[in-house]
């Protein structure tokens, strides 16, 4: 009985899912979704009023299993923050990247 319910959900399913239309694609598809995008964040007179946009971003880099023990963390070998600030104005840009490596020893003397 449960294999005819599930049969039964399979072909609804595929039904289902035949039924329904691909997503528009091509060059109009594209502009629309840009004119929709810019009218959900307030319309283009609000994106054109920015004069100034800062990105921050941060993060580290492991190495994958490399580890001291077979079930430990792996090692983390460094550590990074980036700022990219855009000035639209002036027609600028500042990058900033920070980084720093952990070369840190981490028993009698080994090196990570």
């Amino acid at each position: 009985m449960h294999l005819k319910r599930w049969g039964l959900v399979i072909v609804l399913f595929v039904c289902l899912v035949s039924c329904s239309s691909a997503p528009p694609a091509g060059p109009e598809a594209a502009k629309a979704l840009i004119e929709d995008s810019a009218k959900a964040m307030g319309g283009w007179a609000n994106i054109d009023a920015v004069k100034a946009q800062e990105i921050l971003t941060g993060g580290g880099d492991w190495e994958p299993m490399q580890s001291l023990e077979p079930k430990s963390d792996p090692l983390q070998v460094d550590s990074f923050a980036q700022t990219i600030l855009v000035d639209l104005d002036k027609r600028r840009m500042r990058l900033t990247h920070v980084g720093k490596a952990n070369l840190s020893p981490t028993r009698s003397g080994e090196v990570r």
